[in-house]
């Protein structure tokens, strides 16, 4: 079962959401050769495409695999396009020879930015 984590990003700002994937006696899962892509939606089920996908392909995710760990990239153009309001996301994993598993979901929240430019 996919654990629940919101995420809150300024719109047109970047944001690094790091996780480190444990086992149940808190211990670093290796998830060295795995790949993972995580998807924004307008609600769960919207239709193709994605608002937003970060995925290992691309380098949008990196995976530190020994230390288990997890980023996601959020750059300013993701969300510059976007409302603000709450969307929907979630975030998968698939490790070799596994089938794929989702290990988060929850709401993304796009807020307004304060400050306009910063050129």
């Amino acid at each position: 079962m996919a654990s629940r984590y919101n995420i809150f990003i300024k719109q047109r700002a970047g944001l690094d959401v790091i996780v480190v994937l444990k086992d149940a006696d808190k211990n670093v899962i290796d998830i060295t050769g795995a790949h993972s892509k995580l998807q924004v939606r307008e609600y769960a089920g919207a239709p193709d495409p994605a608002l937003i996908t970060k995925q290992t392909i691309g380098a949008s995710i990196e995976i530190d695999g020994p230390n288990g760990k997890l980023t996601a990239h959020f750059l300013g153009t993701d969300t510059a396009p976007l409302t603000c309001k709450e969307y929907k996301y979630d975030w998968f994993i698939k490790m070799p020879d596994a089938e794929p598993m989702c290990i988060f979901e929850g709401n993304f929240v796009v807020d307004p930015s304060v400050t306009v430019d910063i050129s």
